[in-house]
């Protein structure tokens, strides 16, 4: 078992941000185990939405601090977190494992030849 809240604070500060790089964060429980969890059941289709400008992030992860399984089988939990710098974590799952994978906004060659040049200039 682990606790969503706990492993979304993990996987933030595992790439270096805080709760305050985050702009938007949305978590769904979309499945449930067959050996129904109670606190689990009562959540099944529950979304929770976080909005930086609007919300205050600390209420809002109190409502995900709950457990779920997660080890191999089904996918329970579902979800995006945004964060400012236009990167994102979304919720993946494979054979009934899942996590959350890391995603960056792709930069193209023209972009690439900007960076570089400002760098070059810096210097």
């Amino acid at each position: 078992m682990i606790n969503v809240k706990n492993e979304i604070l993990y996987v933030i500060t595992k790439r270096n941000f805080s709760l305050d790089n985050i702009v938007w964060m949305w978590v769904s429980v979309i499945d449930i185990p067959i050996n129904n969890n109670d606190d689990l059941s009562s959540r099944l289709g529950d979304c929770y939405e976080y909005y930086k400008d609007t919300d205050n992030i600390e209420e809002y992860l109190k409502q995900l601090n709950f457990d779920y399984d997660d080890g191999y089988g089904t996918q329970y939990i579902d979800g995006i977190i945004m964060f400012d710098d236009n990167s994102w974590y979304t919720r993946n799952e494979y054979d009934g494992s899942e996590w959350w994978e890391y995603v960056m906004k792709p930069i193209s060659p023209k972009e690439q030849r900007k960076i570089k040049e400002e760098n070059e200039s810096k210097n």
